[in-house]
């Protein structure tokens, strides 16, 4: 059902515009952190760095991916050639420049509609389906 939308020449690239913008983005915030620590990693290394963070979330994990980001991304880092520890130490400044915003965003938006997160939990059990 999902990849209906593909069906179409015309949403086909809209959907990959969409993608490689989304990676560039990444590959970008993924530079500037790098930098911050004094790391220059080329290009391509940039980009293999974002497939073992995507192959990170896309296991189980805690909310938040928190262990499994940071495993992908330490696991990609050593493979640029950078110690195991000076890695780890990127890989948690990322993972909270990704995760703060969101959160912060979101606790916004509770703000603004006036609602707190005990209220939004009885939402999501209202809108749960019955089992049987």
């Amino acid at each position: 059902m999902g990849l209906r939308v593909l069906g179409s020449p015309g949403h086909s690239l809209g959907v990959g515009l969409f993608s490689a913008i989304l990676w560039v983005f990444y590959g970008f915030i993924n530079y500037v952190i790098l930098a911050f620590f004094g790391l220059q990693v080329p290009v391509a290394g940039l980009f293999l760095l974002i497939v073992f963070q995507a192959f990170g979330v896309m296991l189980p994990s805690s909310p938040g991916f928190v262990g499994t980001y940071h495993a992908a991304t330490v696991a990609g880092l050593t493979l640029l050639g950078i110690s195991k520890t000076l890695a780890l130490s990127v890989s948690i400044v990322m993972h909270a420049m990704l995760v703060l915003p969101t959160v912060v965003i979101g606790l916004f938006f509770l703000w603004w509609e006036n609602l707190s997160l005990a209220e939004v939990g009885k939402i999501g059990k209202e809108t749960e389906p019955s089992a049987g």
